[in-house]
């Protein structure tokens, strides 16, 4: 019993230190220069740019689909302000001056905070329409020519594809009113799935945004994207080889949502787990647990989904 206790105690020590917060990014920057400029001159704007490239390039690592290039832009224009709030270090592999046309090439890995980044992407709904779309019927009233633009990259960046109000689906329609009622008072309300949001704001984006939030926590939105798993491994003779393993499973960024250890034990003389994961494809979870596990000499015990 004692060693029981003990090896649940370490292992859930280890398993806390062992995940980790960051990935890195490998990216190359080019940066033109001036005749008349050194590279030193143009070393910050060369690195800003090698820190946006790490957070798009992480963004895309978490997808199942990456963004289009005009979604890619979009966000790239969203996340510039909050670009360095994400990255956690970084280091300068390699370094090129170019003479003719004049440029600075750098090479950077890029550490950047993987979860910080999957909130955002869900925040804006990317995370959930990065294969599919969001059927949409959209109602405005005040909005001006000026607001289309806008309007038009919003859509884009959140996933969402316009449909007639009328118009019969077999898939679940959100229907969504913009108005806009002063310069800056913005009311909105979004209708789906039985559940209604609204939302005030002193601009298109913060009403547009507070809506999809809304939307995009609703449990049955997040289950028509990511099936909830449940599975049980043994075979351990360490509590390491369960860190390693819960490492493993969190790097599998596009497959697995979020993982969660449930219990640990000591069953007949070996570790075992039982682990609960959101996954976009519980057939493809089962085959990469399986590959994994046939090489590591572990067992898959039960495996349960639905």
């Amino acid at each position: 019993m004692k060693y029981g206790v003990m090896a649940y105690c370490l292992s859930w020590l280890v398993l806390v230190l062992g995940v980790p917060v960051w990935a890195s990014q490998q990216v190359v920057i080019t940066w033109p220069m001036l005749p008349d400029q050194q590279a030193a001159d143009v070393r910050k704007d060369a690195l800003d740019a090698g820190f946006l490239a790490g957070v798009v390039t992480q963004a895309n690592a978490l997808l199942a689909v990456p963004m289009s290039e005009e979604r890619a832009g979009i966000f790239r224009e969203y996340i510039r302000p909050r670009v360095k709030e994400l990255i956690q270090g970084y280091s300068i592999t390699e370094t090129i001056v170019h003479q003719e046309p004049p440029a600075l090439e750098m090479s950077l890995a890029v550490n950047v905070n993987a979860p910080a980044v999957k909130n955002i992407l869900k925040h804006l709904g990317i995370l959930y329409t990065s294969s599919s779309l969001v059927p949409t019927a959209i109602t405005l009233a005040g909005v001006g020519g000026e607001d289309w633009m806008r309007l038009e990259e919003l859509q884009t960046l959140t996933g969402v594809e316009l449909v007639f109000s009328g118009a019969d689906s077999t898939t679940e329609r959100v229907d969504l009113e913009i108005i806009k009622s002063g310069i800056t008072t913005w009311e909105a309300t979004l209708n789906a799935r039985g559940k209604h949001f609204s939302s005030q704001g002193k601009s298109l984006d913060e009403v547009w945004f507070a809506l999809w939030q809304q939307y995009f926590m609703l449990d049955a939105v997040v289950e028509a994207t990511f099936a909830k798993v449940r599975f049980k491994i043994d075979g351990w003779f360490v509590p390491e080889g369960v860190s390693y393993f819960n490492t493993q499973l969190s790097s599998w960024q596009k497959l697995v949502e979020e993982s969660r250890l449930l219990r640990l034990a000591l069953e007949t003389g070996s570790l075992s787990g039982v682990w609960e994961v959101r996954t976009r494809s519980a057939n493809a979870l089962r085959v990469r647990l399986e590959e994994f596990l046939t090489i590591k000499g572990l067992r898959l015990v039960s495996f349960e989904h639905g």
